[in-house]
């Protein structure tokens, strides 16, 4: 829709690998949009989910019969205590979406991790093949490491 109807964006992100790939930017924003919604809408379903929960529990009833205006119960008092899943879920999806590139880079001609490993895969290169695998796992824990930072950092009850 964009890159035929509307020409706005670049329908194929084709460049030369040496180029810095910031330089375009309007090259990347539909490969980084199919990325992130499909992403987005499992976070907003487990975000929903959670502030359902929340907003049903004692904490949050006590703060509405204290007199607090609602958008204040919601952010103060619920949000905070949704945000943990959802934050450790954004962590987990970190190594998913490097996964899910190589469909994105396939489609839209970019050459990256994901056209590496198809390359690899298509020439049976098995040590670049591992290699590209290990980087996905490493991105995995890295992405479950930071979210269980934050989530420490955010929490007081998980700093002590």
């Amino acid at each position: 829709m964009f890159s035929i109807w509307l020409p706005i964006l670049p329908g194929s992100s084709l460049m030369d690998p040496s180029v810095n790939p910031l330089s375009r930017p309007a090259a990347l924003v539909l490969p980084v949009t199919v990325l992130v919604i499909g992403m987005q809408a499992y976070l907003s379903q487990i975000t929903r989910a959670g502030m359902i929960n929340a907003m049903q529990s004692a904490y949050v009833r006590t703060a509405i019969l204290k007199g607090l205006p609602l958008w204040v119960v919601v952010l103060k008092h619920a949000l905070p205590n949704v945000l943990l899943p959802t934050l450790t879920e954004i962590g987990m999806n970190f190594g998913y979406v490097l996964g899910g590139i190589v469909i994105v880079e396939t489609l839209f001609s970019y050459a990256g991790l994901g056209q590496m490993m198809v390359n690899a895969v298509d020439h049976r290169d098995i040590p670049v093949v591992e290699a590209s695998v290990l980087v996905v796992a490493v991105a995995y824990g890295v992405g479950n490491l930071l979210a269980d930072v934050a989530s420490i950092l955010l929490s007081p009850r998980l700093r002590s």
